[in-house]
């Protein structure tokens, strides 16, 4: 699938990487770290959560529990809920549905259309 093709092309691009899925509703329901020796398996992943959106737990997880700022934040959304005033330390991207909205001012986003 898709995943397993982004994780190679990730080891391809970048030789040591280190990924970090948050997954969260109105709360942070699970972490997983991945990296170029334990990779990401589309096949094992397990899917929590699915009630509200809200934005700020899954910011706030980072600046408390990651040692440095990450390199690029990717948060997968429809985009409705609330969302930090001001912009973190890092790039962050939206990764909209279609009919997602940008939750707030910064960031850059793209959309990802249903097939």
């Amino acid at each position: 699938g898709k995943p397993a093709l982004a994780t190679s092309a990730l080891r391809r691009s970048f030789g040591a990487f280190e990924l970090t899925v948050i997954q969260a509703d109105a709360q942070v329901c699970n972490v997983e770290t991945f990296t170029h020796e334990e990779t990401f398996n589309p096949g094992d992943f397990k899917f929590y959560g699915g009630g509200g959106t809200d934005f700020w737990p899954a910011f706030n997880w980072v600046e408390n529990n990651m040692d440095e700022p990450p390199k690029a934040l990717l948060y997968m959304t429809d985009g409705y809920g609330p969302a930090p005033a001001t912009p973190p330390n890092y790039p962050v991207l939206w990764v909209l549905n279609e009919h997602g909205e940008m939750p707030t001012y910064w960031g850059e986003m793209v959309r990802i259309e249903d097939k």
